[in-house]
């Protein structure tokens, strides 16, 4: 039994210890010296507006992906690639069905592309993809066991190649209603768990509650709570998935503040009942 939740998608991950593991989105992603990248085997890809620190490309393999990235929205098609800058807000949505490869990986990786455009953006970050077996085989490859870091490099580098080839360099500006999603976003996924609402994050950032309510609506299309809340859910489901954890637990772990207000969300975001998707995911 196989639940197509709009929201909640379940990735399978590839690290450079050759794991496989289940994860969902916003779930933490901490790239470093020990693990610089991870690869995702993605259908249905919907991802809301989100950043991180890390470097990331999407690969199209079937269907169409639609990826805004701040101010410029992309339709890519299979064969096409997606490259995200450290950093920058971007979000991807699929109107039908899609499968991708999505890589992300620590600027550590490639050290020399980093440092030549620490200040700069793509100005067209969407571009097909001569090398498109490389990702595929990569996968497989490591799926099956780890390669080491000098073919990952190889891999990475012929990207940014074929993307420097593709496209010039912007220099980064960012507006002061970017850098206010920028702080509210960061602030929702450090305080998620606890009592998180618009007023207090407005009030961190120092800013007006009601600019900040629209604002955050125009660049999500979504409002804040319902931001919140599918986070919430989104993080239920990895522990439903691997966890023994009783759905109340899950729920006050989550942020929820009543069993009642957990399943409701979890219906609204999941279309299934936690029982419904607990019983599909250990069956």
């Amino acid at each position: 039994m196989t639940f197509h939740a709009k929201y909640c998608i379940i990735l399978d991950i590839i690290s450079d210890a050759g794991e496989c593991v289940d994860m969902i989105l916003y779930e933490a992603y901490n790239l470093d010296a020990s693990n610089p990248y991870t690869m995702f085997d993605v259908h249905d890809l919907i991802w809301e507006l989100h950043f991180h620190r890390a470097y990331e490309c999407v690969f199209v393999c079937s269907g169409e992906i639609c990826c805004r990235i701040e101010h410029e929205t992309y339709h890519a098609k299979p064969g096409m690639l997606l490259f995200v800058m450290p950093n920058q807000l971007h979000s991807l949505t699929t109107s039908g069905t899609s499968h991708c490869y999505i890589l992300r990986f620590s600027p550590e990786l490639i050290g020399h592309f980093h440092n030549s455009y620490l200040d700069r953006i793509p100005r067209d970050s969407c571009f097909a993809f001569r090398s498109s077996e490389d990702i595929i085989n990569f996968y497989l490859s490591q799926k099956a066991k780890p390669q080491n870091i000098y073919v990952l490099k190889a891999l990475l580098y012929k990207i940014c190649g074929e993307l420097v080839e593709h496209t010039d360099f912007l220099y980064r500006r960012n507006s002061s209603k970017d850098l206010l999603i920028y702080s509210l976003l960061d602030y929702i996924h450090k305080h998620y768990i606890d009592k998180c609402s618009l007023r207090t994050a407005a009030e961190d950032c120092c800013c007006d509650y009601y600019y900040a309510s629209k604002t955050f609506i125009k660049y999500t299309g979504i409002s804040f709570v319902d931001y919140v809340n599918n986070l919430r859910v989104q993080k239920a489901c990895y522990l439903i998935k691997n966890t023994n954890d009783t759905c109340m637990d899950i729920s006050l772990n989550c942020g929820f503040t009543s069993l009642r207000s957990f399943n409701r969300n979890f219906l609204k975001y999941c279309r299934c009942t936690p029982s419904e998707y607990a019983h599909a995911n250990h069956a």
